[in-house]
C-alpha cells in the first residue's frame, strides 16, 4: 500500500515558493564597548542594494536592534551611534586603509555629520536619519528616532537605508 504524504499540488507549491524567495545577507552583531578604552569604535561594515521606489517594502535595508547599558545608573551617560554612509566615512577617516582613531575628534567627527544629520534638537532642517543616542533606556525607545512609523516592532532602535541613486 503506498501512502502519499505530500499531495503533488503542494510539493510544486513548496519547490516554487523557494525559488521566489529573495536571498538577502545579515550582519548580527552582539558584545560590548567601553567608552573608556576607544573613544571611537566602527562596530560594523555593510553595504545594501539600490533601494526601488516602486518595492520600497521589500528594497530597502534596516539595521535594528536593542542597546542598553549592564548598569541602571550609566543610561544617564549617553554615546552617539552614528549610521554612515562610504562617502562620509572617508571624509571622516581621510580615505586610510588602516583606521587611525587617534586624531579624531568630536568636533572632527561632527564637522562632516552636521552637514546632513537629522537631530530634533540642534539639525531639525537636516533630512538624514544618522543618530541615535546610545545605550537606549530600558524598556523604551532610543533617543534621535525620528520616525515612529518605520520601527521594526519589539526593538528599541530602528535605521531604514533608502538610496535610490546608489548602493550603500
Amino acid at each position: 500500500m503506498l501512502i502519499r504524504l505530500f499531495p503533488t499540488h503542494l510539493v510544486f507549491g513548496l519547490f516554487t515558493f523557494v525559488f521566489l524567495v529573495r536571498t538577502c545577507s545579515t550582519l548580527s552583531i552582539n558584545g560590548l564597548w567601553s567608552p573608556s578604552a576607544d573613544f571611537v569604535k566602527v562596530i560594523g561594515r555593510f553595504g545594501f542594494l539600490k533601494s526601488d521606489v516602486h518595492h520600497k517594502d521589500i528594497t530597502d535595508g534596516y539595521i535594528f536592534g536593542n542597546v542598553t547599558s549592564t548598569f541602571r545608573s550609566d543610561e544617564s551617560k549617553k554615546a552617539t551611534l552614528l549610521l554612515i554612509d562610504r562617502s562620509t566615512f572617508i571624509k571622516i577617516y581621510g580615505g586610510k586603509k588602516k583606521l587611525d582613531t587617534s586624531s579624531l575628534t568630536c568636533e572632527k567627527i561632527f564637522s562632516v555629520i552636521d552637514e546632513a544629520a537629522y537631530d530634533k534638537k540642534c539639525k531639525d532642517t537636516n533630512q538624514q536619519d544618522l543618530i541615535r543616542y546610545i545605550p537606549c533606556p530600558r524598556g523604551k525607545l532610543c533617543d534621535g528616532l525620528v520616525d515612529e512609523k518605520k520601527l521594526v516592532p519589539g526593538y528599541q532602535l530602528t535605521f531604514v537605508v533608502e538610496d535610490q541613486k546608489q548602493p550603500t
